[in-house]
């Protein structure tokens, strides 16, 4: 988990865009090298965690889609490192 100036960087589970709300707060969750990931304020990750999947018939609508990004996924995401 990488946490900065109290927010934690999250994954979305497909690399495409992807725009959340939790409370007032917007989160836009952006692909960079096939990457789609966003910053998060501390207190919104255990929400976005608790996020599922509900277009999956076979799996119930129980699938995460968002994690937290490891160290690696956020110096590529930042431009720091090679894919």
């Amino acid at each position: 988990m990488v946490i900065e100036s109290g927010r934690v960087a999250m994954r979305y589970y497909q690399p495409i865009p992807k725009d959340i709300q939790i409370g007032k707060e917007f989160y836009h969750f952006r692909t960079k090298k096939t990457i789609s990931m966003a910053w998060v304020l501390t207190e919104h990750a255990d929400k976005v965690m608790a996020i599922r999947r509900t277009d999956c018939g076979s799996c119930g609508g129980n699938l995460p889609i968002f994690s937290y990004a490891s160290e690696a996924a956020v110096r590529i995401w930042e431009g720091r490192a090679e894919r």
